[in-house]
């Protein structure tokens, strides 16, 4: 029988309020088998909204999006691809 298929993801995040969302979705993506990579792209805005925001949550135990702003990749998944725009 052959492997089912996995998918690629793209999470495109802007800079509206709502870090949080964005962070839970990436991590629960990573969890999951049928996913083979998930790739993320900021805006220049969401960097900084990111930032801001994910900072101030005490609530966040991952903490992937502030990883991967500040290019720290390897102790994440290595699902994870930041697409960069520029």
């Amino acid at each position: 029988m052959s492997e089912p298929l996995k998918k690629n993801i793209f999470v495109a995040i802007t800079g509206a309020s709502g870090s949080v969302y964005a962070e839970h979705l990436i991590h629960e993506l990573t969890l999951r088998d049928d996913i083979r990579k998930v790739y993320v792209s900021f805006s220049d805005t969401a960097k900084q909204v990111c930032a801001h925001e994910l900072s101030m949550q005490k609530f966040v135990e991952t903490k992937i999006i502030l990883s991967l702003l500040r290019g720290k990749t390897e102790a994440l998944s290595p699902k994870i691809k930041v697409f960069d725009t520029n």
